[in-house]
């Protein structure tokens, strides 16, 4: 409840601001101006002269999930006011600070003579050649889908509205964009954004979209402490001699990944990492992977350390248990490059591939078909870590039985209703540490739209955002932790003394 109050005030503060909107201009035929200086009174884009009286400053954004999102103060110009546009997707990791593209899309077109069949309003056909229009570049979403369209599956209207007979439903100029291709003759590529409204026939729809996405932008905070709490768990490992055994070696392998996926996440979301996009989604994806395993590689040694009478840990355990966590991430990570690498600049595999810097720079597409890499590889760790987690606990419960079975034979007293709360704190330490909340994010999986799983979702999200306390809570806020931290403290007190 907290949160739709939250985005409707903002929503609210959007609207007191549309004043500075530019008349008779949709947001969507604008464009930023903030990196361009002003020459004569007017603005030059992309060799297109905007006067000034097409101008005006913009304290929000347009985006599919909502209708506005509160942004800094900036220039906007209306690009399509006098010159009709035609707009063609651009990757993030392509994406000028200018509003261009550096894919070459541009060039290509230019040596050849690409063309769209436009519906009139009298029922004729217009053909209009792309080289005599403005070509505006627009940003990809989560949830694309590139559809090929023949000539007589859909109609394209003066305004850019677009009908598809197969999905009978319109979708206007906000909704899609071309795909980047220069052969028009054979088919039509659009990508359809799936997470904004359509307007069909009869009513009116709207598509579900994970409300997920928007906390990491609206509330880093959570990310920013778990963080901290990350660095000072890692630190004490690595200060504490007697913690850095085989398990903490791993955790705080666990713990380097995890906050390097919460740091390139911050900066993507602020846009400080749009020049070096491709490099750090793969970058994101080798960490990912990585950190899935060493949770697989903790939940292994916790269920073989716990079950087993050989406390002895041989010496190169930990270089075998290295080599399981990195070696696959390395391979993964080159798997999904080199698909995408053949893949890319070919349509018709655009849905089936593990998208990387396209909408974000640290996420793939979220298609069903693209999700497979993503959450095929943490639903084959989860199900390991959740049958380790089972196997151990069984094994603990076991155990406990037969101690109070025989200690309650010594007393001679038999109390049914006793509860054990240090075991189940122990089975909530081991919960976490064997990684079994990420297993929640497949809750992302089931499609639908109802209150519930948006609260699921939400929980999910902060949960998995947030572990960095839980592990600081966890392990370190505890007595036999803070006992030997202090010893080693006072040890160092004395050597200096």
């Amino acid at each position: 409840m907290g949160i739709k109050v939250f985005l409707i005030f903002n929503l609210l503060l959007s609207f007191s601001s549309s004043k500075a909107d530019i008349p008779d201009c949709n947001y969507y035929d604008t464009v930023d101006l903030s990196h361009i200086e002003k020459q004569n009174g007017s603005y030059v884009y992309e060799g297109i002269v905007i006067p000034a009286n097409l101008t005006g400053e913009y304290d929000f954004k347009m985006i599919p999930y909502w209708e506005r999102q509160p942004e800094t103060k900036h220039l906007r110009g209306c690009l399509c006011q006098e010159k009709p546009c035609v707009r063609f997707c651009c990757p993030r990791k392509n994406m000028l600070p200018t509003g261009g593209c550096s894919d070459g899309f541009k060039e290509e077109i230019s040596r050849s003579y690409p063309y769209l069949n436009i519906s009139l309003e009298d029922g004729s056909i217009e053909t209009q050649y792309i080289n005599n229009q403005t070509i505006m570049r627009t940003q990809y979403y989560d949830y694309d889908e590139v559809l090929g369209l023949r000539a007589g599956e859909y109609s394209l209207f003066e305004n850019g509205t677009i009908y598809i007979n197969s999905l009978n439903s319109y979708w206007n100029i906000e909704e899609y964009c071309f795909y980047p291709h220069s052969d028009f003759l054979e088919s039509l590529w659009i990508v359809v954004h799936h997470c904004v409204e359509i307007y069909t026939k009869e009513i009116q729809t709207q598509n579900y979209c994970p409300i997920s996405f928007i906390f990491l932008k609206y509330f880093p905070p959570v990310m920013m402490i778990s963080i901290v709490c990350y660095i000072l768990t890692t630190a004490i490992y690595l200060y504490v001699k007697q913690l850095l055994n085989v398990l903490g070696k791993c955790l705080v392998s666990s713990f380097v990944c995890n906050i390097i996926l919460y740091i390139l996440e911050l900066l993507d979301n602020s846009s400080l990492l749009n020049e070096v996009c491709s490099l750090t989604g793969y970058t994101y994806i080798f960490f990912e992977m990585a950190f899935y395993l060493w949770t697989s590689v903790i939940s292994y040694h916790l269920w073989m350390t716990l079950t087993s009478l050989n406390s002895n840990e041989p010496e190169n355990r930990f270089l075998v248990y290295s080599a399981f966590a990195w070696i696959p991430a390395v391979l993964f990570t080159a798997i999904t490059f080199v698909i995408n690498l053949v893949w890319e600049i070919d349509p018709h595999y655009w849905n089936w591939m593990p998208l990387v810097g396209f909408s974000e720079c640290v996420s793939m597409s979220s298609k069903w078909t693209s999700m497979v890499f993503d959450n095929g590889a943490l639903t084959v760790t989860g199900i390991f870590n959740w049958t380790m987690f089972i196997l151990t606990i069984r094994y603990i419960r076991k155990v406990k039985k037969e101690l109070k079975y025989f200690r309650q034979r010594q007393d001679g007293t038999l109390n049914c209703l006793e509860f054990d709360g240090e075991t189940y704190f122990l089975f909530l330490r081991l919960s976490v540490i064997m990684g079994l909340s990420w297993m929640l994010f497949l809750s992302d999986l089931i499609r639908g739209e109802n209150e519930f799983r948006e609260v699921i979702t939400e929980v999910v999200e902060y949960l998995n955002h947030s572990l960095g306390i839980f592990y600081f809570v966890l392990l370190i806020v505890k007595r036999s932790t803070l006992r030997m931290l202090m010893d080693r403290i006072r040890g160092q007190i004395v050597k200096l003394c």
